[in-house]
């Protein structure tokens, strides 16, 4: 998988620019540590910390961390990643290694273009 990434970031990196996402599934990745070596290969700079980020978060790796940290009962509200930072993401990827036996979905979207679509009349009151 890593040689395939490696062989494929640029194709990759522009898929995800013209797309805003790309979904892999059924990829042989078993651990954390394989996941980021697949993603060490892509053209981003990855994070080393949470440092600024709103939400609870514990590393797994150098670079991966859990999703936020909140018990079973709590849902977690949309939200951006890093949206207060001065340098935000440019890149947000997701690792199951136990799905969730019920919930657990992940929905994306893009709020540069949810803002755009939004009536000037609303964003000026």
């Amino acid at each position: 998988v890593v040689e395939y990434f490696k062989a494929h970031a640029s194709q990759i990196k522009e898929h995800v620019t013209n797309n805003g996402a790309l979904l892999f599934r059924g990829l042989p990745i078993r651990t954390p540590e394989h996941y980021e070596a697949v993603l060490e290969v892509l053209p981003y700079n990855l994070y080393h910390n949470n440092l600024g980020g709103a939400s609870p978060r514990s590393k797994v790796t150098q670079k991966t961390f859990v999703s936020t940290e909140a018990p079973a009962p709590f849902i977690i509200g949309l939200h951006t990643e890093f949206c207060y930072q001065t340098r935000r993401p440019s890149m947000v990827s997701f690792f199951c290694v136990v799905p969730a036996a019920e919930y657990g979905e992940t929905p994306l979207f893009d709020c540069a273009a949810i803002l755009a679509d939004l009536s000037p009349t609303l964003l000026n009151d």
